[in-house]
């Protein structure tokens, strides 16, 4: 586990451990400069799956309930960095497609909660561009936010950053059939926490 120290002193988490599983873990503590940032990113375009370094969730935030399904939404996991005015974030996990239809979803909280402690926190507003990057062949594809997804409060969804329609997965990936692939994304984001 790496716990990463951004520009304002807040900590940033990579690759919790699952503590059901009682796995011992030595926490490294890393100033996220844009040097640490650079050599990461440039570490996770290895051709080895395996060796890429997930931003793992492990302690989503619930956002609300609708027709009765408690909703769970992604903390904002990743390298921060600030270009221009804004502020990204990169992400490294899965990327997942489930729909023909277009929509494109991210798993951040994105104003659609009704809890009232929620009320005006959004991370990732509807709407919003990004950039999704296929670290094995560095091919990236832009993208719009028009849904919420996937849940990550199950196993598969703590590894899952982007839910892609189909065609913006072939695209990038070669095939629907793989149905799960490694990505980054590149994400505006309104707050972090």
């Amino acid at each position: 586990m790496k716990i990463y120290v951004d520009s304002v002193g807040n900590y940033v988490f990579h690759n919790i451990p699952n503590q059901g599983q009682n796995v011992k873990a030595t926490a490294v503590y890393v100033d996220e400069t844009k040097e640490v940032r650079t050599k990461t990113l440039a570490a996770a375009a290895v051709q080895d799956r395996a060796n890429y370094a997930y931003d793992i969730e492990n302690n989503p935030v619930y956002i609300g309930t609708w027709n009765g399904v408690a909703t769970y939404a992604r903390h904002t996991l990743g390298a921060r960095i600030s270009s221009g005015g804004l502020n990204y974030l990169i992400s490294t996990g899965d990327a997942t497609w489930y729909n023909k239809s277009g929509n494109v979803a991210l798993p951040y909280r994105n104003g659609n909660s009704t809890v009232p402690e929620h009320k005006n926190q959004v991370d990732v507003a509807k709407g919003t561009s990004f950039v999704v990057i296929n670290p094995d062949t560095n091919e990236n594809i832009i993208v719009k936010v028009n849904d919420f997804g996937p849940q990550q409060n199950t196993e598969l969804g703590k590894q899952t950053i982007v839910d892609l329609d189909d065609k913006s997965f072939e695209t990038l990936f070669g095939s629907t059939g793989v149905g799960r692939h490694v990505c980054q994304t590149n994400v505006t984001v309104n707050q972090y926490f």
